[in-house]
């Protein structure tokens, strides 16, 4: 399907509607006539069997290829392999736990992530505390300053110059 699509080198997997819509016919084409010649079989078959996760994803990257767009032969042949030819659900079963171990390591991730993330926050929330009390305490000296120069501007005003000195009266 990607070589109808030559603007793109992503698989279709990651396409959005507006990535295929100019080539659906020809994409339709490609998909029908993939199903025509097995490859739906073939591809089941391979997937219940691989023990290679690698390979295993290419896999799934073909099932996806095949139903894009809603390709009504593709979902057809996978429902008929589904029902006629894995009574024990070999395929699904294999797809299933492909999800399970992938969402697990997604999991897994995730937590480490939210676990880094909540420490470097701890951090900063450290830093902004330390710089407030830092902040708080200077403000609370130059308060302090203030109001200290400000007595002394009121003791000069009252007893005049050199008042603070000793606590002079005028005479």
């Amino acid at each position: 399907m990607e070589v109808e699509n030559r603007n793109l080198l992503t698989p279709a997997a990651d396409w959005d509607t507006d990535d295929y819509i100019e080539f659906k016919s020809q994409i339709l084409a490609k998909q029908d006539a993939l199903v025509e010649i097995g490859t739906v079989q073939f591809i089941c078959k391979h997937i219940a069997e691989l023990d290679d996760d690698d390979l295993l994803e290419q896999c799934i990257l073909i099932c996806i290829s095949l139903l894009l767009g809603g390709n009504a032969k593709a979902q057809e042949a996978f429902l008929n392999y589904f029902q006629d030819q894995d009574e024990y659900n070999r395929v699904l079963n294999r797809i299933k736990a492909v999800l399970f171990k992938e969402f697990d390591q997604a999991k897994t991730f995730l937590q480490e992530k939210n676990a880094k993330l909540t420490m470097i926050a701890k951090t900063q929330e450290r830093q902004a505390q330390s710089k407030l009390r830092k902040a708080m305490k200077e403000a609370a000296a130059a308060t302090a300053a203030a109001k200290e120069e400000q007595e002394k501007k009121e003791n000069e005003d009252i007893f005049g110059e050199g008042a603070h000195e000793g606590n002079k009266h005028p005479e």
